[in-house]
């Protein structure tokens, strides 16, 4: 049974959800213990979330996959973004359902693991998803500008993430099969049976010269899926709901009142010719105050998409990078990046020894210049400490440590061992390989 759940309130919602680019997002599996009942299981992500993003939970946009094995354990598969930039993509149309573009992949199984590549309209994703498993449990997403002034930059993009993520990966599955899918994957939603159930056309292109075919057709209910993975907080939508509501009957009221002018205006004419022409004077001047009004408008609307697009986002891929450094008992206050690409952070912990791991982490780090650590202070309370952070180089290669968990990108940020997880990975199969498809 796939299911993901966050918000149990059914809202009404338009025909097609907006998709968000899924490089926006960070995104990890977890373990969901058995016992954790079915409303208690936004509150318990929410803890996670809260646990590993560099970002107080308030300034996060998150939402979750969740898989469920016999109505017992299954495995949650959660994602988060910083809420400012995802109030960015809704723009004035704050009533559409946000997803990550990769939620339109929800449903699909594999017979064995399966990496496949998936491009919205912004970037290109290596997706893995586990064998005969509905949600996937890794993505890694890149910007197309990322790739430069180039012709189809997202065909030099997947190549880019094979030799960089999958190949890898499918290395250290050396007794497991594993497949890679040809071509880039790409999804058209469509909306049937009157709204309750929404369909994702899959269409994929097998190579740069070749025309794009249809490769599989994915229906979800419309209800249980936008519900289930929308990044919305919807405490916040109703309360602009009812500022909505209160600013219409403002404008009925207003509009009866005019229109209550005007007839007394009329009923003058005959009487009071001036007064009549004074009043028209005064409407056709507030119509075209209201036009210009509108246009100054239109153009603001017009300067926040362009700022949008030319918007920077390797600010947070840079604090996405050291937040993988983080020791568990390291928090941080504060982060800033100056113009010559310098990090400066603040934090504390309970002590100066996850502190000092931490800043000889960063050191030793091939994607850091230096770190430089100062003001370290020792309370009652704790340490609290600044670090100052040159970048280098952040396509590095990280040193592979000699115990490495099946996801690597993943494995900083958890915390809670899943029950049984080492006799598991004991008894685990040795990979091997097997062609790709």
């Amino acid at each position: 049974m796939v299911e993901s759940a966050k918000h149990k309130d059914k809202h009404k919602e338009p025909a097609h959800p907006q998709f968000l680019p899924a490089a926006l997002f960070f995104a990890t599996s977890a373990f969901l213990p058995q016992g954790v009942r079915s409303r208690d299981r936004t509150q318990f992500v929410s803890g996670l979330v809260e646990e590993h993003s560099p970002l107080p939970l308030d300034q996060t946009s998150w939402g979750y996959l969740a898989q469920i094995k016999n109505r017992k354990a299954g495995r949650l598969f959660y994602y988060a973004a910083p809420r400012d930039l995802v109030e960015e993509h809704i723009g004035r149309n704050n009533k559409r359902a946000l997803l990550p573009s990769f939620a339109a992949l929800t449903g699909l199984r594999f017979g064995e693991v399966t990496w496949l590549f998936f491009q919205d309209e912004q970037c290109l994703s290596a997706i893995r998803f586990p064998k005969n498993e509905p949600v996937p449990d890794k993505v890694v997403g890149r910007f197309l500008h990322d790739a430069g002034e180039v012709d189809a930059p997202e065909w030099q993009l997947r190549q880019l993430l094979e030799d960089s993520v999958v190949k890898p990966d499918v290395g250290n599955r050396s007794s497991e099969v594993v497949n890679v899918l040809p071509g880039i994957i790409r999804v058209r939603p469509e909306v049937l049976s009157k709204g309750k159930r929404l369909r994702f056309n899959l269409f994929q292109t097998e190579a740069a010269d070749q025309a794009e075919i249809a490769w599989k057709t994915n229906d979800l209910k419309l209800a249980d899926f936008l519900l289930a993975s929308d990044l919305r907080d919807f405490s916040a939508l109703a309360e602009k709901h009812q500022g909505v509501e209160a600013e219409k009957r403002i404008l009925i009221a207003m509009v009866a009142t005019l229109t209550a002018i005007l007839a007394l205006g009329a009923w003058e004419l005959l009487h009071w010719q001036k007064a009549s022409e004074a009043q028209r004077l005064e409407a056709q001047i507030v119509e075209r105050t209201s036009r210009v009004e509108r246009l100054q408008e239109i153009e603001s609307m017009q300067q926040a998409v362009d700022a949008l697009f030319r918007r920077n986002f390797e600010p947070f891929d840079w604090l996405m990078a050291i937040n993988e450094l983080r020791p568990p008992e390291v928090a941080f206050n504060t982060f800033s990046f100056e113009e010559n690409a310098a990090m400066a952070i603040s934090g504390q912990a309970g002590e100066i020894t996850p502190i000092n791991e931490f800043a000889d982490a960063v050191r030793n780090d091939p994607r850091f210049a230096t770190a430089t650590l100062s003001q370290v202070q020792t309370t009652r309370e704790g340490a609290t400490f600044n670090l100052r952070v040159e970048t280098g180089d952040r396509g590095a290669a990280v040193p592979v440590k000699e115990t490495v968990e099946a996801d690597a990108e993943t494995a900083t940020i958890r915390k809670q061992p899943r029950a049984g997880g080492d006799a598991a990975r004991a008894n685990r199969p040795k990979p091997k390989l097997a062609q790709a498809e």
